[in-house]
């Protein structure tokens, strides 16, 4: 095993063995980062497991390793076996299948092919048809390394200096083999990241036409699926620092996510709090809406109603619901914990919301819910279904 410092440090892709339908697994290993994909046996039809979630609180980069699992089915029909954003097609990182419980990278148990990938990052795979798509940042010349541990609850900037390249690449889905490799970005840093995190935490998103990653401050490149860039799109400096101490940055982590012809971002940092909608096809700005907020590391949730389409926002000062057509505020409530990280769940039309560090709350929104919902001890707002203490 290869060194896990700057370029020497391998990341893995692989595959699990059995044949299809299979499933995409990134286990992000501090050491090494793996995708297992594998399959369930005899089940040659319809979509299979879609499941699991990134089990990473990118904004206290605690734990040493990060697992998600996408399972998909080999054929193209219906779309309803692609995996194409973080947490899958609807954000909640459920499916249906019966994919295998155990493979191990080390001793070769169900895998069917690995692929070194340069480079480091806490972003997931996604999977459209017969293609996965991922992304890295790969340190030039540079010792870059990814700590683990406790640290003493560090909360300081990585200290290295010097170049990156922002990649994004595309491997086939069913042996590994890399199809294309495209460099989006290449320069020092306008921000720094934690020593636990990475240049490149995003999960890009898929369209099956158009694939699209974010690098905060660095930018965001909507590629074709044969990766030609169509365009980029700077949305200005994003410096993602806790916001009690803003000096120090940690490193973007909200994933771009595609409904409806228009790429959906959440840009909440210290210096800047708004999200966008772009054109997809062109990246043209449709909307910019202000949030108010400070640095949140979330990636937002739609929920199609029968009057109108919602945009769901985790935040520290500002939780919300938004219409996605026109950007009004539908409703808002505050009082979580203050380094928001998860991505809001739909279920129905409910939407459950938490965040951690100094408190955890649970809120579950109804999605008529209108105004400032915001609970006490001794009042329960009508737009809450319920909300647990905030320990």
């Amino acid at each position: 095993m290869n060194s896990s410092h700057g370029r020497e440090r391998p990341w893995l892709f692989s595959c699990l063995a059995r044949h299809f339908p299979t499933f995409v697994t990134p286990g992000r290993l501090v050491d090494n980062r793996n995708v297992a994909v594998g399959s369930s046996p005899e089940r040659e039809s319809g979509p299979k497991y879609v499941g699991g979630s990134r089990m990473f609180a990118r904004s206290s980069f605690v734990r040493a390793v990060v697992c998600c699992v996408v399972c998909t089915s080999l054929t193209s029909r219906a779309h309803a076996g692609n995996w194409p954003s973080f947490r899958g097609p609807n954000g909640n990182g459920l499916g249906s299948g019966d994919p295998p419980v155990t493979w191990n990278v080390e001793t070769g148990e169900n895998i069917k092919w690995k692929t070194p990938i340069p480079g480091l990052g806490h972003s997931s795979p996604v999977v459209w048809d017969d293609r996965v798509y991922l992304t890295t940042a790969v340190p030039v010349g540079l010792d870059a390394k990814l700590d683990k541990g406790w640290m003493g609850g560090s909360i300081a900037s990585a200290q290295e200096t010097g170049e990156w390249e922002w990649k994004v690449l595309c491997l086939d889905r069913a042996t590994g083999k890399a199809l294309w490799e495209q460099t989006a970005h290449k320069g020092a840093p306008m921000f720094k990241r934690h020593p636990k995190s990475t240049h490149a935490n995003g999960t890009p998103t898929t369209d099956g036409k158009h694939v699209l990653a974010f690098f905060g401050s660095e930018g965001l490149y909507c590629y074709d699926t044969e990766g030609k860039l169509l365009w980029k799109k700077n949305l200005g400096p994003l410096n993602s620092a806790w916001n009690r101490f803003t000096e120090m940055s940690w490193g973007t982590a909200s994933s771009p996510i595609i409904h409806d012809g228009k790429v959906i971002l959440q840009c909440d940092a210290a210096n800047a709090s708004f999200w966008v909608a772009l054109d997809v096809n062109d990246g043209k700005e449709l909307l910019r809406v202000e949030r108010g907020d400070v640095a949140t590391w979330s990636t937002p949730s739609i929920h199609v109603g029968k009057d109108l389409t919602q945009l769901i926002c985790n935040g520290y000062k500002k939780i919300a619901g938004y219409d996605l057509a026109t950007g009004k505020e539908l409703w808002n409530l505050s009082d979580g914990g203050d380094i928001p990280v998860p991505r809001p769940v739909v279920a129905g039309d409910l939407f459950v919301i938490t965040n951690g560090h100094s408190k955890s709350p649970i809120f579950v929104v109804r999605a008529d819910a209108r105004g400032t919902i915001t609970p006490t001890a001794d009042d329960k707002p009508e737009g809450l279904a319920w909300w647990s203490s905030a320990k």
